[in-house]
């Protein structure tokens, strides 16, 4: 647990190719939906994404938390940008691409959290439900 902050840490750097790397720091996976269907979710302490910044996480289509899990109160999932350190405040972008961040199934969930996000170009569905316990921090909002 770093920083003082629940979960398994996972990274995602949008820049490198889509389906590929491990999720560590050193070799972090290429694109967030890629993160979900191969990461194992932490079902006790939840999981951190560190999304890095500079290049846009563009969405295929809304991200499925099928394979993964969705997050709990008890097993939260935040999304983190960061720039050079995590949790130094650094946005990183996630362009929905006209649709809602998550699918249907998943788009209303407890224990979500965002932190210093861009999240733009979301349509006209909804583009982010969060249910109980969820926190958006440092983050733009927005061409929703």
């Amino acid at each position: 647990m770093a920083h003082g902050f629940w979960g398994t840490e996972h990274y995602v750097d949008p820049s490198i190719a889509g389906n590929s790397g491990t999720g560590t720091s050193i070799d972090p996976y290429g694109d967030l939906q890629y993160a979900f269907d191969t990461a194992t979710k932490d079902a006790t302490d939840g999981d951190v994404f560190h999304i890095l910044a500079g290049t846009a996480e563009v969405l295929a289509a809304p991200l499925d938390l099928t394979t993964f899990g969705q997050s709990t109160s008890t097993a939260p999932l935040a999304l983190v940008g960061y720039t050079t350190t995590i949790w130094d405040g650094g946005q990183a972008e996630i362009n929905c691409n006209g649709a809602e961040m998550f699918n249907t199934a998943h788009n209303s969930q407890d224990g979500l959290s965002l932190y210093f996000l861009e999240i733009h170009n979301g349509g006209a569905t909804d583009l982010i439900k969060g249910d109980r316990q969820c926190v958006c921090y440092g983050c733009k909002i927005h061409n929703c």
